[in-house]
């Protein structure tokens, strides 16, 4: 069975050499990526702005105007698995590269199988964030139906309180906190409280990481 060109997952490349360009286009559409290529990094910066697909990105190192590293620093905020691709590499580039926020860092020329495995794992990691992303907008839609009240027990459930307390700590009956509960387990889907406190925490988290929403 042949392959065929996954429409949602896209690669990036940025190089302003055009035999590169046109090798790795190559080298990417045969193994059945949709590729979009540039010789800017302006241009890619201005094509990735709204960028909401899976994606990757393989940019060079050296470029005139911009660097790899100046553009790594300029996408830091977007999520987007990143490959710096050089010809001049050397342990601290590398490990520049790195903290910047790219998965991998090749020298030219590279191994078309060392490529594509690497390219692989960053749509793989573009794959994961897209799921993240998902479940934390379904969450805050979820969230959004919450009443008030039903906000106001979450959180002290979250923070460890017992029913008791939270009836005790918001001046209303034990009944009160126990109906809330279980509409707010309802409404966020969750079958269990360990599952809803779960779920709370994990949103939690993502707003540190500050993921995109």
């Amino acid at each position: 069975m042949s392959l065929t060109v996954d429409p949602e997952e896209l690669v990036y490349i940025v190089d302003d050499d055009p035999a590169v360009l046109s090798s790795l286009s190559g080298l990417l559409s045969a193994a059945q990526k949709r590729v979009k290529s540039f010789r800017s990094p302006e241009t890619f910066l201005q094509d990735i702005e709204n960028n909401q697909e899976l994606a990757c990105a393989i940019i060079d190192l050296r470029m005139p105007g911009m660097s790899g590293i100046e553009v790594l620093r300029k996408i830091s905020d977007l999520s987007l698995p990143t490959i710096i691709l050089t010809g001049h590499g050397n342990i601290a580039t590398g490990v520049t590269a790195i903290k910047e926020g790219a998965i991998s860092f090749l020298e030219k020329p590279c191994s078309p199988a060392v490529l594509l495995a690497n390219v692989e794992e960053a749509l793989e990691q573009s794959r994961r964030i897209a799921e993240r992303r998902s479940a934390r907008k379904q969450t805050a839609q979820r969230l959004s139906l919450l009443t008030a009240g039903e906000r106001e027990t979450l959180e002290l459930l979250v923070a460890g309180n017992s029913n008791k307390e939270i009836a005790e700590r918001l001046n209303v009956c034990l009944r009160t906190v126990q109906a809330r509960r279980t509409s707010t387990m309802e409404k966020l889907g969750t079958p269990t409280i360990e599952a809803l406190i779960s779920m709370i925490v994990h949103y939690r988290e993502s707003d540190q990481r500050n993921e995109p929403h």
